[in-house]
């Protein structure tokens, strides 16, 4: 088994890290209590088990982090899967001990409506031992009002998709499977009172025994200005 090589640098993940440490629960579990104490300029909530909503002046900060901590955590899964034998044959657990960064994917891109801005992170591990898997896939949406004022809210949807033949689908917690087995969305609550608001999910994966190409993230954001005006924009981030 060759692991896929790494299509592009992983654009934009680190920033905004700041050399901080992100806080986690002993279990590795994301602890939102000690997030709320760290970062006291943001509003944290756990949505479902894979879903956290994030807003305030921290929002970016605290979505790089989180990020990061999924990357390493499905790294070490990846690692201790094929050690195990558990997805990967013997050979591929050698190679992916070595190279299992390798496998990961993660891509960034923002889009602008006059005030509104919409920025879509999606990432994961794509790799195959005949079987091709995608795993540990994770992303954010972060939506911001640029103009002068507050917005009078800020709402996030999001559309995850896969492209590939006989796919079978883990979604995260929280999305809903559309008419397109391959497509599902989240429709985000209203924010209300803020200039940045953000959704993050973990946990989803997929895997083919004929063909799993790319992973699509379409995050939509609309602003309610402080006029009242509506200004919607879509960024659409894609890993292969």
């Amino acid at each position: 088994m060759v692991l896929k090589k790494i299509l592009s640098g992983v654009l934009g993940l680190s920033l905004l890290l700041g050399g901080t440490n992100f806080a986690f629960a002993k279990d590795g579990t994301t602890s939102l209590d000690s997030i709320k104490k760290k970062y006291t300029n943001a509003t944290v909530e756990k949505v479902t088990e894979d879903i956290i909503t994030i807003s305030g002046e921290d929002t970016e900060k605290i979505v790089a982090e989180l990020l990061e901590k999924y990357k390493e955590e499905g790294e070490k899964e990846l690692i201790s899967n094929t050690s195990n034998n558990g997805g990967i044959t013997t050979l591929g657990a050698s190679i992916c001990t070595k190279e299992c960064s390798d496998a990961f994917r993660y891509d960034q891109k923002d889009s602008k409506n006059v005030y509104a801005t919409s920025m879509s992170q999606v990432q994961g591990y794509h790799w195959n031992n005949g079987k091709v898997h995608w795993t540990s896939v994770a992303g954010s949406g972060i939506g911001k009002w640029t103009g002068s004022g507050t917005a009078q809210w800020i709402k996030i949807d999001q559309k995850l998709a896969y492209s590939g033949v006989a796919v079978s689908i883990s979604w995260p917690a929280g999305f809903s499977v559309t008419s397109d087995s391959k497509v599902a969305t989240y429709n985000g609550e209203k924010r209300y009172g803020t200039n940045v608001h953000a959704v993050t999910f973990n946990n989803g994966s997929a895997s083919s025994w004929i063909s799993l190409g790319k992973a699509t993230l379409d995050t939509t954001t609309t602003v309610r200005s402080p006029q009242g005006y509506d200004y919607r924009t879509t960024a659409v981030a894609t890993i292969d």
